[in-house]
């Protein structure tokens, strides 16, 4: 007992007489994920500087489309789908990034859960914080170039909150693919497995109405019917109150999509339910592999 300094018995001696707290797990890890981000930076900088170069080929790849006017169904088209483009970027790209994180960490987390260090929630807590804060920092340039450029009509706010609602639940499939794979290229290369469906059920480029009747259900799954439903409530929605007639493609456009004024709060439900189902799955998951771990 010489050779082992006072404090460092006191602290086991505190530690074996009751358990630690997720709230003090929560605050060792954040604090040993924020000292690893400052020694290691050139992960999140990277994705940082992509963010802004990728909005600044949708800027240009849009320039301006959204002041088409509303007088054409096609016009409509042009600007849901562009909107849209944006929102799948994000979900590839965020998803990717997180997953490359999760990859990385998890023999070491799967190692202290085992040995009954740090418990799942308080880790996957500290993730999500950090991730929170990253999506939030690098898709604010992002958001920006791409909404002046593009010229869209409705407010910034709405657009920056669904970019970021869709980029955590692509951060929540990476943590759920992050759990159920062991390593970082099956994890990558399993996930078209989440990315695709959301294309072609989500209703980002083909109308829910045009999906055969036994697979539409699917598109209730999918994170991006909710934001592409969103984002052309908010977009056409006052064009279509303004002339309620079927002359009117803001009406025909959002009829065919099947976005409805008084199912809006229902869209907003289902995009966070979908998120906080995601990541309940992947913490019990998580947590039954690291039972496991050899």
């Amino acid at each position: 007992q010489s050779f082992v300094p006072k404090e460092f018995l006191t602290m086991i001696q505190r530690f074996t007489k009751k358990p630690v707290s997720m709230l003090t797990q929560l605050a060792w890890i954040f604090s040993r994920s924020v000292t690893h981000l400052k020694r290691y930076p050139n992960e999140f900088l990277l994705f940082l500087i992509t963010e802004i170069v990728v909005g600044l080929l949708v800027g240009c790849a849009f320039y301006l489309g959204g002041r088409r006017p509303f007088d054409s169904y096609g016009n409509l088209a042009a600007i849901f789908m562009s909107v849209n483009g944006s929102y799948a970027i994000v979900f590839f790209s965020v998803a990717a990034y997180r997953l490359s994180i999760y990859a990385a960490e998890r023999p070491l987390f799967l190692k202290e859960y085992f040995t009954g260090t740090y418990r799942t929630e308080p880790y996957l807590g500290s993730h999500f914080i950090l991730e929170l804060a990253a999506i939030l920092i690098a898709e604010l340039p992002k958001c920006l170039i791409v909404y002046f450029m593009f010229g869209l009509s409705f407010g910034f706010g709405y657009y920056y909150l669904l970019t970021i609602l869709m980029a955590e639940n692509a951060a929540a499939i990476a943590a759920l693919f992050g759990s159920i794979f062991t390593k970082e290229g099956a994890a990558m290369g399993s996930l078209n497995i989440a990315i695709i469906p959301q294309i072609l059920f989500g209703g980002l480029f083909v109308p829910v109405s045009y999906l055969p009747i036994w697979c539409r259900w699917l598109s209730y799954l999918m994170f991006s019917r909710y934001a592409s439903s969103l984002s052309s409530f908010y977009l056409f929605g006052d064009c279509a109150r303004s002339d309620p007639s079927e002359q009117n493609p803001c009406v025909q456009y959002l009829r065919a999509y099947q976005i409805s004024d008084d199912n809006k709060g229902l869209y907003w439900l289902g995009f966070l339910g979908l998120f906080i189902v995601t990541k309940v799955t992947a913490t019990v998951i998580f947590a039954k592999k690291a039972r496991h771990y050899e």
